[in-house]
C-alpha cells in the first residue's frame, strides 16, 4: 500500500478512535423496530430538550453570546473581524435588554434622539404601509420631548441645586409588546424601502430593529438583507451566524454525566419510529443519531453558497480549535457568492431551499410524520417562523396521536390547538400524580419537562 494511502487511512482511523472516546458511557440500546414494540414512536424535540446541556433559550441567547464575544470566544470574535473588515455589529451592544434601553435613551436624550426619529419617519410618510404606526410614534417622540421638567415646573419640587428634572424615570420604562412588535415590523420595512434616509437615521432605525430582536429574529433580518443587502449587512450577517454557530458548537459536547438527566438517555428506547430535532446541536449516541433527522440544519457541516455543496466540518472542533477554522472560510463578500455559511437553515416563515440535502430532510420527516403512531413533541413552542413544520404536522397520518410536552401547558396548548386546528375547550383535564395532562381525542398535552418523560408515563398518558 502507498505510503500516503496509509497515512490517510491512518488518521481516519485516528478520528474515528477520538470520537468514540467522546461518546457517552450512558448504557445503550439500538432503537428498537417495530417487531420489537408494535407503536411507532417518532420523537419531535425543540429548544427545550437542551437547556440541561446548559444551551439557553432564544429570548435569553443574546447576553450569551455578547459574553462568549468577549469571553471564552474572545479569540474566534477576533478571527471573525479580521475576516470581514469594518463590521460595525457586536451582540454587546445589541444584547436582550437593549430593547429598553433604547427607550430609556430616547425619554433621557429626547433632544437628539426624536429630530433623527421624526425625520426618518417623515421621509417615509407616502408609503401606506408605513402610515399605520405614525401616531404611536409621534406619541412616543411628544411624551419623550415633556419628560423633562424645567423651569416653573421645577418650583417647590427640587432641592434648589438641580436645573432640570425627569417627571419619569427613563430606566423604568418599558415599551409593551404590542407597539414593540409594530415599530420594529415598520422598521424594518422603512429600512428595506428607504433609500432616502442618511446614515444618522438608518443607524437610529437599525439599533431599534437590532435591539428589541432576539437571535432568531436577528439571523432572520439579516438573512433577508444577506440576500438583497448590501455588503455591510452580508457581512453582518455572517457574523451573527459564525458567532451563534461558534457559541453553539463550543458547548454542543456530550458530557455523560448531562445526558444520563436528560431526555437523551430515553430516546433509545422511547424513539421506535425516529426523530426530528429543530435543534442544531447533536447530544445523541452513534446508533441513535443515525436515526436523526436535523429539520433546520447541523453544526458539523457547512455550506458554500456559490456550489451549495455541504462540506463536514473537522470532527470535535473545540472553542481553541474554532478560530483556525474560521481562519480557512471564505467571508469576503466583495467576491460575489464565493462564500462559505453554517449549514443552518434561517429561522423566517418561508424556508429557502439551502441545500438538497435540506429538501431531502424535509421530505423524510414528511414521510415519517405520515408512518408514525404517535408524534410526541418535546420543548417546541409551535413558533410562527416554524410554519413549514406547522403545515406538515396536521397533515400527517389522521390515525395518529399527536403527545406535546413542555411544562408551559397554558402558552403550549394555545399554539398547539392553533396548529392542529384542535378547540382549546375540548381538552379534558387529567392528572398523572404529579403531572397534568389536558386531552382532547387526538390531541395530549403533558406538563413535565423532557427529563421527567419515560415509557411508564408515556404508556399512561396514551391509555
Amino acid at each position: 500500500m502507498p505510503a500516503q494511502k496509509r497515512r490517510k487511512r491512518q488518521t481516519a482511523a485516528s478520528h474515528r478512535e477520538e470520537a468514540a472516546a467522546r461518546v457517552p458511557t450512558v448504557q445503550r440500546r439500538p432503537l428498537a423496530t417495530p417487531d420489537e414494540q408494535s407503536r411507532r414512536q417518532l420523537f419531535v424535540l425543540g429548544a427545550g430538550v437542551d437547556v440541561p446541556f446548559g444551551v439557553p433559550i432564544v429570548s435569553s441567547l443574546m447576553p450569551s453570546l455578547a459574553e462568549f464575544a468577549r469571553g471564552n470566544g474572545g479569540e474566534i470574535n477576533k478571527a471573525l473581524r479580521k475576516k470581514l473588515p469594518h463590521l460595525r455589529f457586536s451582540f454587546d451592544k445589541y444584547a436582550a435588554d437593549q430593547g429598553d434601553e433604547f427607550v430609556s435613551r430616547l425619554f433621557s436624550d429626547a433632544s437628539d434622539v426624536v429630530p433623527t426619529l421624526r425625520s426618518a419617519i417623515a421621509k417615509l410618510q407616502a408609503d401606506p404601509d408605513l402610515q399605520s404606526v405614525g401616531e404611536v410614534i409621534d406619541r412616543l417622540c411628544r411624551m419623550a420631548e415633556q419628560n423633562n421638567l424645567t423651569g416653573a415646573a421645577l418650583t417647590g419640587l427640587d432641592d434648589g441645586d438641580s436645573q432640570a428634572e425627569y417627571l419619569l424615570d427613563p430606566n423604568k420604562i418599558t415599551l409593551t409588546h404590542g407597539p414593540g412588535a409594530a415599530l420594529r415590523n415598520v422598521f424594518e420595512l422603512a429600512l428595506q424601502r428607504g433609500s432616502s434616509l442618511d446614515d444618522k437615521e438608518r443607524d437610529l432605525l437599525e439599533l431599534f430593529i437590532t435591539a428589541t430582536s432576539n437571535i432568531e429574529q436577528l439571523l432572520s433580518i439579516y438573512f433577508l438583507k444577506f440576500a438583497q443587502g448590501t455588503q455591510a449587512d452580508q457581512k453582518t450577517y455572517l457574523y451573527i451566524a459564525w458567532m451563534f454557530w461558534a457559541y453553539l458548537r463550543s458547548i454542543a459536547v456530550n458530557k455523560p454525566g448531562v445526558v444520563a438527566r436528560s431526555l437523551y438517555a430515553n430516546l433509545p428506547t422511547l424513539a421506535t419510529a425516529g426523530i426530528i430535532t429543530f435543534n442544531y446541536t447533536n447530544f445523541f449516541d452513534t446508533i441513535t443519531a443515525r436515526h436523526v433527522n436535523y429539520f433546520h440544519g447541523r453544526l458539523d457541516r457547512y455550506l458554500q453558497l456559490d456550489d451549495r455543496a455541504t462540506i463536514d466540518v473537522p470532527a470535535l472542533l473545540g472553542v481553541e480549535q474554532i478560530a483556525a477554522f474560521i481562519e480557512g472560510l471564505r467571508l469576503d463578500v466583495t467576491q460575489d457568492n464565493r462564500l462559505d455559511v453554517p449549514a443552518i437553515v434561517p429561522p423566517i416563515s418561508f424556508k429557502p431551499v439551502m441545500s438538497r440535502e435540506q429538501l431531502r430532510t424535509w421530505a423524510r420527516a414528511d414521510e415519517l410524520l405520515q408512518r408514525a403512531d404517535v408524534v410526541v413533541i418535546v420543548g417546541y413552542s409551535f413558533a410562527l417562523a416554524d410554519e413549514h413544520f406547522n403545515d406538515l404536522l396536521p397533515k400527517s397520518s389522521p390515525k395518529s396521536r399527536i403527545v406535546v410536552v413542555n411544562p408551559d401547558l397554558d402558552t403550549v396548548a394555545i399554539a398547539a390547538c392553533r396548529v392542529l386546528s384542535v378547540e382549546i375547550d375540548s381538552l379534558n383535564q387529567q392528572s398523572h400524580g404529579d403531572v397534568e395532562v389536558r386531552a382532547s381525542r387526538r390531541l395530549t398535552l403533558v406538563g413535565a419537562k423532557g427529563e421527567q418523560l419515560e415509557a411508564g408515563l408515556l404508556d399512561r398518558v396514551l391509555l
